[in-house]
């Protein structure tokens, strides 16, 4: 479509779908159709082997939690929740880590504060 031309185009999909994916390489929270629904929170789902180890700081999910995780040798070595003080709702949550293994059972998520996980 370019071909031959110099042009410094912003490719918007490219650029923005590339960070969001990379994210979702290291948690995800899907959509919950209901409010009485779990949100399920899941660390680490699609770890590339190459990242074996690292960290990300307040990556953001759904209803105002940003997530804190470490990890070393594609292991979670400390993880935790963070929750906004401005967002007010009490929804039940569940964090799930690699392979499907329950590392905080559903509780109702406090108004502020953070929580340890791992």
């Amino acid at each position: 479509m370019y071909a031959g031309k110099n042009t410094q185009l912003f490719q918007a999909d490219a650029n923005y779908g590339a960070v969001g994916a990379t994210i979702n390489m290291i948690v995800q929270a899907d959509n919950t159709a209901l409010f009485g629904d779990i949100l399920v929170i899941r660390l680490l789902p699609a770890l590339p082997a190459a990242w074996g180890t690292g960290s990300v700081r307040n990556a953001r999910v759904r209803g105002g939690v940003g997530v804190n995780i470490s990890w070393k040798d594609s292991k979670i070595t400390a993880a935790s929740l963070n929750f906004d003080k401005a967002t007010g709702w009490r929804k039940k949550i569940q964090v799930v880590g690699p392979k499907g293994k329950v590392l905080k059972a559903a509780f109702v998520a406090p108004t502020k504060g953070s929580l340890r996980v791992v």
